[in-house]
């Protein structure tokens, strides 16, 4: 194995090291809920992901603090996570699901980038 290869390979294996254990935090403190900033959440699933009671989330909604929608012909609230996150003050948050190609390749550029 080259230098360069084995200074990528300990790049990458030092981001998923300090990154893997924030990103399954994140999924583990929201049970069962997607954080798929794709798939909205109900007003019950918004609630558990912040910490707050259902009725809450349906005040904030109907006071015009936290955007909503009602899917054509349903009843129930659907919450986008970036929405959510908003309400909550917090910056946007990734989607649970990883890409870890994507944490590779900027783990190969920062390794590069250092050896420069």
């Amino acid at each position: 194995m080259s230098a360069l290869a084995e200074e990528i390979e300990q790049a990458v294996r030092k981001v998923l090291r300090e990154e893997l254990p924030r990103i399954l935090g994140a999924e583990r403190s929201g049970g069962q809920v997607s954080l798929d900033p794709n798939v909205g959440l109900s007003v019950p699933e918004a609630a558990k992901v912040a910490h707050r009671a259902p009725d809450t989330v349906r005040r904030a909604i109907r006071a015009g603090a936290l955007r909503a929608s009602h899917p054509e012909g349903g009843r129930e609230w659907v919450i986008a996570p970036v929405d959510l996150d908003g309400w909550l003050g917090r910056r946007k948050r990734s989607p649970a699901v990883v890409d870890i190609s994507t944490l590779a390749r900027q783990a190969a550029a920062r390794a590069l980038a250092a050896r420069r």
